[in-house]
């Protein structure tokens, strides 16, 4: 009898380290990965032809009106 309440006490000690120890390792590569391909093809191109003629000439008066 004391045999068998010291096995079942100790196999779920195992399971609760290998875990929560797999689910911190997705969220590592999932993020670099992510922002990665993002930043490249859609914000190049994007903030760079917004940056030229609507956020240069609106952005510019609009920021200096705030201030003063």
């Amino acid at each position: 009898m004391p045999h068998i309440s010291s096995i079942p006490p100790i196999p779920p000690i195992p399971p609760i380290s290998p875990i929560p120890h797999i689910p911190h390792i997705s969220p590592i590569p999932r993020i670099p990965r992510i922002p990665h391909i993002s930043s490249i093809p859609p914000i190049s191109p994007i903030p760079h032809i917004s940056s030229i003629p609507p956020i240069s000439p609106i952005p510019h008066i609009l920021h200096i009106s705030p201030i003063p």
